[in-house]
């Protein structure tokens, strides 16, 4: 799907909330790691999230 000028209009939510989502999901990791001693792994609540989120992606892939 090409988004151009004629149909921006249509695809603002979808940009909104993806922007929303990196920026809360960047928050969250940064204050996450604030507390931590090192930075947050694959066994921490982000990593296993986002470990989580990008396999949900993959396997998205994969059957589309």
């Amino acid at each position: 799907m090409l988004i151009n000028r004629p149909n921006l209009r249509l695809h603002w939510m979808w940009i909104a909330l993806l922007l929303t989502g990196v920026v809360v999901t960047a928050v969250w990791y940064c204050i996450w790691s604030l507390d931590a001693a090192r930075w947050p792994g694959g066994s921490s609540p982000p990593g296993l999230a986002f470990g989580i989120l990008g396999s949900v992606i993959i396997l998205f892939e994969f059957l589309f």
